[in-house]
């Protein structure tokens, strides 16, 4: 029976959970397909497999971590990033300690969570305008009924300038030796 099993049903068959799983991995995917997300699409299924029994998403986002590209997925308990339908962070909720968004229409947006023991940069979110989405279910999911975790504001512009300080004094004082 195993080699008719294998022979006739698909490797990437996702069996359902329950019920209220199942609808708001549907609802997810319909967003992200509105929203020309086809590769956030795909993995919010993947990804499901992977929550324990009730564990139902609340947001969704594509976004890179490192050199992976997957899904950020913030359920009740957890933040977990997939990549290729496999879990490569799991955060849970209770180790998360500050959240900060960052970027803006001129800069690439990021979210940046950091736990007890690491920080995690994730990047280039898909599609972009849910990040700002993602970013209040998260700041509220991890707030609860005390503020525990830390909102950060990004650093200012003048902060992140002074690295290219260099590029910009270099012709100027070309002009001022060389009049």
């Amino acid at each position: 029976i195993v080699e008719w099993i294998d022979a006739h049903v698909p490797r990437d068959r996702v069996v359902a959970m329950n019920a209220a799983v199942e609808q708001r991995t549907d609802e997810l995917n319909a967003e992200l397909d509105r929203a020309s997300a086809d590769a956030a699409a795909r993995e919010v299924r993947w990804a499901s497999v992977h929550l324990g029994f009730g564990e139902t998403p609340i947001e969704v986002v594509g976004a890179t971590w490192e050199d992976k590209m997957g899904l950020l997925m913030l359920t009740g308990r957890r933040l977990v990033f997939t990549y290729g339908g496999t879990p490569v962070v799991d955060v849970p909720l209770d180790a998360i300690t500050a959240v900060q968004r960052r970027g803006g229409h001129l800069r690439d947006r990021a979210l940046v969570i950091r736990a007890e023991d690491a920080t995690f940069g994730f990047r280039e979110p898909q599609p972009g305008r849910r990040l700002d989405v993602f970013f209040d279910a998260l700041h509220e999911a991890v707030s609860g009924n005390e503020p525990r975790v830390v909102v950060e504001e990004q650093p200012s512009r003048l902060l992140s300038f002074a690295p290219y300080a260099s590029f910009i004094a270099s012709p100027l004082s070309f002009l001022l030796l060389y009049p």
